[in-house]
């Protein structure tokens, strides 16, 4: 039973990222160009995420439902939700036209009410997304499964469809199917999951009376103890940073390899791939490290030494792709410049995937509580890594530069670890 849930959970994490493809997309009109339809989409999404994180985890403590009944539950309204997303934006354009003096004559004070308005609209399918980590990973602990195991693994499997949700949509789905479609299919999949789920919740016809059971004293959620602030301080930090690398390489490779959409397709697919294979590697070994402390300050001192060393090479990065390789088509560009990218990032983003079922396994040692642990320190990563996706873009980037942004999150890396 549980394996089928990794695959539906893997399944929910592709139907993510296809919505957040599309999103960019339809929200270009409301915003007024991609940077901010995309900015708009990456802070509502986020914010989604976190807020779900943390409603989910203290919500999967406390339920009294089966777990996997409200997982299938959640999955069906994403689904709704999100086909009546292309209305919304209509409903949206009365708002605008009652505003439009105020748009045009100040143009930031517009372009924070259609931000707003447009963030509003995908909050609600987002936090649904963020509640479904913590409402599982409470159906699949019971007390007996190594907790850093379970954690990592749901959360890899997620990330892992993610990757591919995000390369489907944009070399796939919307380029064949168009926007609409592309839309019908994905929220037939929510649809699909849900049934299945809710399927597999009648025959199985377990209560959360005996998943309850089940579960120890250690898994109770007790006060927040000095130790766990400072994990969920530590984790927000590493959140932070993780943004500021992301922005920065994201701007560093596309100065060296082009503008394209593709190009940021596949570095975002390059980055998610790392997280992914990072959580998964280190959920199958989490339960053997004995010192967790000392392997999250030694994992955060190699992400900034890695992220660091990498800073001379993006410069090169053209020389290299002209006269190593000469690839006879453009799908042949596109494949060695993901390589090339992939293999600089790749190691600093595979351990920061691997620090999550690292993390939630210590805090959940100091705090207690299945969902409150997952969603704790999720939902503090998340908001660390939506002010980090901020400041980098808006204020470091342009005051200190690429080299100097990078190194300055290396140093916060190294004060975590220290």
């Amino acid at each position: 039973m549980q394996r089928v849930v990794y695959i539906f959970f893997f399944a929910s994490g592709l139907c993510g990222l296809v919505y957040e493809v599309l999103w960019v997309r339809l929200f270009v009109l409301v915003m007024g160009g991609t940077v901010y339809s995309f900015t708009t989409v990456l802070v509502a999404f986020m914010s989604g995420l976190a807020l779900g994180g943390w409603l989910g985890g203290r919500y999967a403590d406390r339920m009294k439902q089966s777990p996997l009944l409200v997982y299938g539950i959640l999955e069906g309204m994403i689904g709704i939700y999100c086909l009546l997303i292309p209305y919304l934006i209509k409903s949206l354009n009365p708002v605008f036209d009652f505003l439009y003096p105020v748009i045009i004559a100040h143009n930031l004070l517009g372009l924070m009410v259609r931000f707003i308005f447009s963030g509003l609209i995908l909050l609600f399918p987002t936090t649904l997304m963020g509640a479904t980590l913590p409402i599982l990973v409470r159906y699949i602990y019971s007390g007996s499964e190594r907790f850093g195991q379970v954690s990592g693994s749901l959360y890899s499997v997620n990330t892992l469809g993610a990757v591919l949700g995000s390369f489907i949509s944009g070399f796939i789905l919307i380029p064949v199917l168009g926007q609409i479609r592309t839309l019908y299919l994905t929220a037939s999949l929510n649809f699909l999951i849900m049934a299945v789920v809710i399927v597999l919740w009648r025959l199985e016809g377990e209560s959360l009376v005996s998943v309850s059971k089940r579960l120890g004293d250690d898994d109770e959620p007790r006060r927040l103890n000095f130790r766990a602030g400072m994990i969920l301080l530590g984790y927000f930090l590493s959140g932070f940073s993780a943004m500021v690398y992301q922005v920065a390489w994201s701007r560093a490779l596309i100065l060296s390899l082009g503008t394209s959409l593709y190009v940021l397709g596949l570095i975002l697919t390059g980055y998610i791939l790392g997280l992914g294979l990072g959580a998964m590697a280190m959920s199958w070994v989490v339960h053997r490290f004995k010192r967790g402390w000392l392997w999250v300050g030694v994992m955060e001192v190699l992400i900034g030494l890695f992220a660091w060393g990498v800073v001379p090479f993006f410069g090169r990065l053209p020389l290299w792709i002209v006269f190593l390789v000469r690839p006879s088509s453009y799908w042949g560009w596109m494949g060695i410049e993901f390589l090339v990218g992939l293999g600089l990032i790749f190691l600093p983003t595979f351990l920061m995937g691997g620090l999550f079922p690292l993390v939630s396994r210590l805090y959940k040692m100091e705090r207690g509580g299945v969902g409150v642990a997952v969603g704790g320190v999720y939902s503090w990563n998340t908001v660390g890594a939506i002010l980090g996706s901020f400041v980098c873009g808006f204020v470091l980037i342009g005051s200190l530069g690429l080299r100097d942004s990078l190194v300055l999150a290396s140093v916060l890396s190294f004060l975590i670890g220290g």
